[in-house]
């Protein structure tokens, strides 16, 4: 229903502030805060059985809180053998019932395929000690005290331990490690963690989001927040600091969009140090940027304090980094991400893992000392079946990253951000399915009060997606099944995302196959100036919102005449051969390599 009334308000020229368009607006926002409620689960949260409702995600602020706040010792493999020695050690001094006695085994960081037995972590205690000082061992056992307070049965403690560790980047640490450290670890305080991130996701999220695109997109992004199925609150709400990410990446769209690059390039580069992935993010918005200014020699500004402003952040958060934890935490993350993207886990989304699905391969439980063993063995088979499809895997994926950078050209800064850099993220990698949160955005990027039938296309069909999302699992009980589903729905919003950008952008290519002249390509000499003045939003194309118009003109701004600016006569000549260096590049790509790829001769 959000999703319908979403493109009502694209498609119906309502009267501004009219009746209607308040009506509309007004239903949007009940809906808004339906969905907002229901991602809180309606105020239940998290339940816990006997010991009630919570907000926090115990099992995730476990890895968060006390990753970020005990980094310096624990580093990203030692937070699971340091957190059983202190259990035990609180255990033998009877100070508190703890579940050591019932812990056979832990799994191994280093090695996420295998375990280690408690008795040889006891053994190594001494040496696992050693990482800390007297003071900081203390606070660490006081910290699991007040966690073991919150109620704690075997079955989560169990779990816990054979999870995947801590995984940010140690620049993430810089900022949530010295916040942990300021605030100290009691019941109310884990009550509160979860607010950060819903301050800033829900909150500041939503108000930048509002200030820059208008009412209907951000009301249309707390609806899809609030009903993502592979990222509810189920999945990462009630942890600490972990959507951090996502608050930076809506900023910086934000400011992409109110052409305020600066901003843009800092908060796109923070979120990219708090989490990697987003750098496919900053990417897609600077190919725009490139674009632009390559039609217009007045934009190189805007893209130069962009990417300054970028690397400025992200220098001083990786600094700071190196700095306070040397730069062997790099190494260790770096490795271990690595391991990770090519592990393919069950609830983790991205095309390689869809072209690895075999059907023959049934549900298993992977759980534990013996479901290790059998997802060593389930690894190796989807190995194979990849190793089995992998020239095409691979021509799949080249040809997706290009055309998503490809048509980023053709788009606004916002929109090729995440146009280009989801679909690279999509095709190229497999991160965990509640990264996917983000999906919330396309919506808002392509809601404008000028829409074609496309723009409308491109909304509806990220609300259909989590339509979609959300019947998978009702249509199997198996969770590899319901991944796969889950992954051909994501990837077919992608490639529609790629096939209605390329539909708009059909003229274009009709001028490639039949040699047509079009107002792109016009010259000082064949101006294409019609009489009639046309009101236009400055800069952007009203097709698809790609760099178009280069100032203040009321013609084309071929000739420089009509109501050009100064500057922009003078720019004229570099413009045009700009946009035709930009179209010959674009002639390369996907004319000529496409026929010599297929070994024919292309003529003209």
């Amino acid at each position: 229903m959000g999703g319908l009334l979403t493109v009502n308000l694209m498609l119906h020229r309502y009267e501004p502030r009219g009746r209607a368009e308040r009506f509309t607006l007004g239903v949007l926002g009940f809906l808004a805060v339906l969905s907002v409620i229901g991602y809180a689960r309606f105020g239940r949260f998290h339940e816990y059985g006997r010991f009630g409702h919570h907000t926090y995600h115990y099992h995730d602020v476990y890895h968060y809180a006390f990753g970020a706040k005990y980094f310096r010792e624990l580093g990203y493999y030692g937070i699971y053998e340091a957190t059983y020695v202190a259990l035990d050690e609180l255990a033998q001094s009877g100070a508190r019932e703890t579940p050591a006695r019932f812990i056979p085994s832990v799994r191994s960081l280093e090695a996420p395929l295998t375990y280690q037995p408690v008795a040889r972590v006891r053994e190594a205690a001494p040496e696992i000690r050693g990482h800390f000082t007297p003071e900081r061992w203390a606070s660490f056992r006081d910290d699991l005290g007040t966690l073991l307070d919150l109620g704690w049965e075997v079955p989560w403690w169990r779990a816990m331990f054979f999870d995947l560790g801590f995984n940010p980047p140690p620049s993430w640490v810089v900022a949530s490690g010295t916040l942990a450290n300021l605030i100290p670890f009691t019941p109310t305080t884990f009550e509160l963690f979860p607010f950060i991130d819903l301050l800033l996701v829900i909150g500041a999220g939503g108000w930048l989001l509002w200030r820059a695109f208008g009412p209907a997109p951000a009301l249309g992004y707390l609806i899809l927040f609030g009903n993502n199925y592979i990222a509810s609150y189920v999945w990462t709400g009630g942890s600490f600091c972990r959507q951090p990410w996502l608050f930076l990446l809506v900023g910086g769209l934000a400011c992409l969009r109110l052409e305020r690059p600066r901003w843009a390039g800092a908060l796109l580069g923070m979120s990219a140090a708090f989490r990697v992935f987003p750098l496919l993010f900053l990417a897609g918005g600077a190919v725009a940027l490139v674009a632009r200014a390559v039609n217009d020699r007045t934009r190189w500004r805007a893209l130069v304090e962009y990417l300054a402003a970028a690397a400025a952040i992200g220098s001083i958060l990786v600094g700071a980094s190196l700095v306070l934890y040397g730069v062997e935490p790099w190494r260790d993350f770096l490795a271990k991400i690595s391991l990770h993207n090519r592990i393919y886990w069950v609830m983790h989304i991205g095309f390689p893992r869809l072209a690895a699905y075999a059907p023959e391969i049934a549900k298993r439980d992977f759980w534990y000392e013996t479901g290790l063993a059998r997802f060593t063995a389930w690894q190796e088979q989807l190995q194979a079946v990849r190793a089995a499809r992998e020239p095409w895997i691979s021509l799949v994926q080249g040809m997706a990253v290009v055309a998503g950078f490809g048509l980023a050209t053709r788009l606004r800064p916002c929109q090729a951000a995440l146009v280009a850099g989801g679909t690279a993220l999509f095709f190229t990698a497999m991160p965990a399915n509640y990264y996917y949160i983000y999906l919330a955005l396309f919506p808002v990027v392509f809601f404008t009060s000028e829409a074609r039938a496309t723009d409308a296309v491109r909304v509806l069909g990220a609300f259909a997606l989590l339509v979609l999302i959300a019947l998978c699992p009702l249509a199997s009980r198996d969770d590899i099944v319901q991944n796969a589903g889950i992954n051909a729905s994501v990837g077919a919003y992608f490639v529609l995302l790629l096939l209605t950008i390329s539909w708009d952008e059909r003229t274009l290519f009709s001028w490639w196959w039949r040699r047509r002249s079009t107002p792109l390509l016009s010259t000082p000499e064949e101006p294409d100036c019609g009489p009639t003045v046309r009101p236009r939003e400055r800069g952007f194309r009203p097709q698809t919102g790609g760099p178009y118009w280069t100032g203040e003109t009321a013609c084309r701004g071929q000739c420089g005449e009509g109501l050009a600016s100064p500057a922009q006569k003078k720019s004229n000549v570099g413009t045009i051969r700009g946009r035709a260096c930009v179209a010959g590049l674009s002639r390369a790509v996907w004319v000529h390599a496409p026929a010599a790829l297929a070994g024919s001769r292309f003529v003209g």
